[in-house]
């Protein structure tokens, strides 16, 4: 296992920027309730090699926030004399915004990015994302959270975007499954629009070791095995591609 991600997707979301804004900092104090690997976070300037603390009340996120996607070259609905833009701001662009645990991801920090206000299907896709360090630079609390907790934090994920779909294990097994879409499945694959019942009860997928569960927000939780899956082990790599094509089938992923 090189590295873990842990990624949420979602389609049309026309927000403004103090949604935006208050979004982020929810989400950044779950995380922080949620295991203490995320007790600190840095903000990433966009296009520098630099990071700006935030205040533990986060009582300096939205001013930082304000400045970085004021500075971004999209086109937005409500902008002062000073081109800083309003709560009430949008754009059909979104925004984004990316954050760290204090390291970089080099250094065996964790990287946190946000983007979300896009609005329209011909643009990317909103999302929330968590990468991992690669295990050699990670401390053993970050490597706890990885293997142990990561399910767990798909499901606050969850609770918190109310994503379309969420997948997270190790991004070296995601290519073995497809390099065309390497955010298509993973060793947990959420789909927000497939209910469990859905699924025949005697699927061949129970045959392969393949887990799936109720979620409280809606949708399923498909689990390839009981611990993180590897792409160096045939067995698992045979399983997600087993995943694929099923969900492929019967439509409940686009092809």
């Amino acid at each position: 296992m090189r590295r873990v991600i842990l990624g949420a997707y979602w389609n049309e979301s026309y927000i403004s920027f103090g949604e935006f804004a208050a979004n982020i900092q929810k989400m950044l104090s779950a995380l922080r309730e949620f295991d203490n690997t995320f007790s600190h976070f840095c903000h990433i300037a966009k296009g520098k090699d630099v990071t700006h603390p935030i205040a533990e009340n986060f009582s300096n996120l939205m001013q930082i926030l304000r400045v970085s996607s004021s500075a971004d070259d999209k086109i937005f609905t409500e902008v002062d004399e000073n081109n800083m833009i309003s709560d009430n701001a949008k754009s059909i662009f979104g925004f984004d915004e990316a954050f760290n645990t204090g390291k970089k991801l080099k250094d065996g920090g964790i990287n946190i990015s946000f983007s979300d206000g896009n609005h329209g299907k011909f643009f990317r896709k909103n999302s929330f994302l968590i990468n991992f360090p690669n295990t050699r630079k990670a401390d053993d609390n970050t490597i706890h959270l990885m293997k142990i907790k990561l399910k767990n934090l798909a499901l606050l994920s969850i609770s918190m975007c109310k994503p379309d779909s969420l997948r997270a294990g190790d991004q070296d097994f995601a290519y073995k499954i497809s390099e065309e879409d390497i955010t298509a499945i993973n060793w947990l694959t959420y789909l927000a629009h497939l209910p469990p019942e859905q699924i025949p009860a005697k699927s061949e997928l129970l045959g392969m070791g393949i887990t799936w569960e109720a979620v409280p927000q809606g949708g399923t939780l498909f689990m390839l095995d009981q611990e993180m899956v590897s792409a160096d082990n045939p067995e698992h790599v045979a399983r997600g591609k087993l995943l694929r094509a099923r969900l492929m089938e019967h439509g409940w992923i686009e092809n």
